[in-house]
């Protein structure tokens, strides 16, 4: 990571991206992100058409494949808010991009997030899932490449855009899913939105990640 100096004088975390990258912004999505390659997804552009142009794009890349793809939208769990929307039984699209790309970072709110909800029907008690986990995983299963993205809401960079090749850093529980599906490096990250248990005003040890390096 690297780090900038806002006009508030803290310190903001941003993410270098490696080019050749490729960036989708969706409708609406706050900051967008500049990379090699550079799309702005129309509103209700469909799902197979978005998959699809990425992979053109992407075989016309120095060597013939992507280093990062990013996808820069709203979503909610399990979902991606760009075009007309990614989603559950939409999976299977991203094996368009199988051998094309090595990393695909989503930047969506709760992307990778479980949601549980109850409600009542007909005075019995249902309870459903919105599964962020499955979603996320096979992405990474059906491109073959890793997928970074977090489980929490994300708040938005400061400005119109961000600077080139770089994307803001993540917020709260981030997970990196590999090329089989699996959680291979998870972070939490600090939060605008949530905030860590306290023991005697002292956050726990550990609450800050498992890893040395970070993103």
């Amino acid at each position: 990571m690297t780090a900038s100096l806002a006009s508030e004088g803290k310190c903001e975390r941003m993410i270098d991206i490696e080019q050749p990258a490729m960036a989708l912004n969706g409708h609406g999505a706050p900051g967008r992100v500049r990379m090699w390659n550079t799309w702005d997804v129309k509103e209700g552009a469909p799902s197979e058409h978005i998959v699809g142009w990425v992979a053109q794009v992407a075989r016309t890349a120095p060597g013939g494949k992507l280093k990062n793809i990013v996808i820069n939208c709203h979503g909610e769990p399990g979902v991606l808010l760009i075009g007309q929307g990614f989603g559950g039984g939409t999976g299977a699209l991203f094996s368009k991009w199988r051998g094309l790309v090595d990393n695909i970072w989503i930047t969506a709110c709760e992307a990778a997030k479980i949601d549980e909800r109850t409600s009542s029907v007909g005075g019995i008690s249902v309870t459903w899932y919105r599964d962020g986990n499955i979603f996320c995983s096979e992405m990474a299963k059906q491109a073959g490449c890793f997928v970074i993205v977090s489980t929490e809401l994300q708040a938005g960079p400061k400005g119109d855009r961000l600077p080139y090749g770089k994307i803001d850093s993540y917020e709260g529980l981030t997970l990196k899913y590999d090329p089989t599906g699996k959680i291979c490096w998870q972070r939490r990250y600090p939060s605008t939105y949530y905030k860590p248990p306290r023991l005697g005003g002292l956050i726990p040890g550990g609450w800050a990640g498992n890893d040395k390096d970070g993103l």
